[in-house]
């Protein structure tokens, strides 16, 4: 089973921790979460939900958790007026990301001037769907009061007008569309390399595209190495062949001579060397005149760039100089680097921009030159 990844984010004093407590006492009975500062997962049926906390590196937290997700949940209160240019914000950063399945959760309708009004939860849904940047993702309004479990694991018999399902039951009914590219080259992204005394090293990563199987020669990219795969785990299942969305651990029958690293691509052809790709990208903060230094498919990767123009909250274009908003950008790395279209391939299209150890922003690739 793939398991879907949840990422929950929220304005201060939305009720995210209040629902972390709800969901992990649904699960253990014995837990309890008291830090609001602090990030948590919390596994469910065929969902890993990931908590980010509200601190001083809210955005930071924010966009590492969902860079690499399939759902995003967004908490908001149902006395949300305060938070509105926030919740643009967030908004912004999920639509140059390219997320596709959105979850909008409207928590305290149990507030007293609330009552759990059909008015109330009318009106926040018509306003959030008046911004076009919401256009491009798949959403879903669910009205929760998760100080008082309603309508989080069933249907709350005060919200009988909500004719929608609970917020479980919603995030168990989203299917997530992994790229069924069996039929296309062999792509894992290593994420993390471990060592093992009896087999040596062993690369880890999510299967992109195609599929592994003990046997197969692969190339390294961008060392141009082949080796041949000599077995792979997939967690606790045994299968004789890995395909799209899963995350394996392989062993080699001969140990690299160039060595491989996070970031490096596994594949069973040889990757084109790619020169510039145009990118969405939305900077919270000025990044250097010159340069810009990005993850993409966890390598870091040393760019120059040139914005080619500013886009508007409307997805209107207009000239402007760089600085903190949505642009679309051409860049250069400096090296060799793999990408896809996010459009074609969500997980390999995305990217953040860093500034040391500080994320100054995120984006999507539109087009690649080769």
């Amino acid at each position: 089973m793939i398991t879907n990844k949840v990422v929950i984010n929220g304005c201060v004093g939305t009720g995210k921790t209040t629902l972390a407590n709800l969901l992990v006492n649904y699960k253990s009975k014995n837990s309890q979460i008291e830090d609001h500062y602090q990030d948590y997962e919390i596994k469910l049926s065929n969902q890993l939900i990931i908590f980010k906390s509200t601190n001083k590196n809210y955005i930071k937290n924010m966009i590492s958790g969902v860079i690499s997700t399939n759902i995003a949940v967004f908490m908001i209160s149902a006395l949300f007026e305060q938070e509105y240019d926030q919740i643009i914000q967030h908004f912004c950063f999920l639509s140059a990301l390219g997320i596709q399945n959105l979850v909008v959760v409207i928590n305290k309708m149990d507030q007293e001037n609330v009552s759990y009004s059909k008015d109330r939860f009318v009106e926040i849904q018509t306003k959030l769907q008046q911004s076009t940047l919401m256009n491009n993702m798949q959403i879903s309004y669910v009205p929760v009061s998760a100080l008082n479990n309603e309508n989080i694991v069933s249907k709350s018999e005060k919200m009988q007008w909500y004719t929608g399902l609970s917020l479980l039951d919603t995030l168990n009914s989203i299917k997530v569309n992994f790229p069924n590219k069996t039929d296309q080259p062999l792509c894992i992204p290593v994420e993390e390399v471990y060592k093992v005394s009896s087999v040596g090293m062993v690369p880890s990563g999510h299967i992109q595209s195609g599929s592994l199987k003990p046997g197969m020669n692969v190339h390294v990219f961008p060392t141009s190495e082949i080796l041949t795969v000599d077995s792979f785990q997939m967690g606790d299942l045994n299968e004789k062949q890995a395909f799209p969305g899963y995350m394996v651990g392989f062993s080699l029958k001969s140990q690299p001579k160039l060595g491989i690293k996070q970031g490096f691509i596994i594949s069973d052809a040889r990757l084109p060397i790619k020169k510039h790709f145009q990118a969405y990208i939305y900077f919270t903060s000025i990044p250097d005149e010159q340069n810009l230094i990005i993850t993409l498919n966890h390598a870091t990767i040393h760019c120059s760039y040139s914005v080619v123009h500013k886009v508007s909250k409307q997805f209107k274009y207009k000239s402007a100089q760089i600085g903190e908003g949505l642009f679309v950008v051409k860049i250069s790395p400096n090296g060799p680097f793999y990408a896809e279209k996010c459009s074609q391939n969500f997980q390999l299209g995305r990217f953040e921009v860093k500034r040391g150890e500080e994320t100054i922003g995120t984006g999507i690739v539109t087009e690649i030159v080769e």
